[in-house]
């Protein structure tokens, strides 16, 4: 079983504890990894995933970028009241569209 599977049984699980571990694959350098923990962090649903899943928006894969998409929309359905940052917003709503320049300070 390899980190990827391991990443979508504990997200499948729903343990919170696997949290800590999940986050800390967002940042590794095998793409199908960092895909498969914002898969799981989508199905843990833990709100603190938001920041390290906004990241990911902007990976230079496009897999993990649709993943991190999925993973935000769930954990906006579970927690209706998550402050997604500024710059990701549209692209959640409009995942083909370029976020739009806003006047916001």
């Amino acid at each position: 079983m390899g980190a990827g599977d391991s990443s979508r049984s504990a997200g499948r699980l729903g343990d919170d504890r696997a949290f800590e571990t999940l986050a800390g694959l967002l940042g590794d350098e095998v793409y199908y990894v960092r895909s498969t923990a914002a898969e799981a962090l989508g199905q843990l649903g833990n709100a603190r995933a938001v920041e390290g899943l906004a990241l990911l928006l902007q990976d230079k894969n496009a897999t993990v970028r649709t993943e991190a998409i999925k993973a935000l929309r769930k954990l906006v359905a579970k927690h209706p009241t998550i402050r997604l940052p500024q710059s990701c917003r549209l692209r959640i709503i409009h995942p083909r569209r370029q976020p739009l320049r806003t006047n916001e300070r």
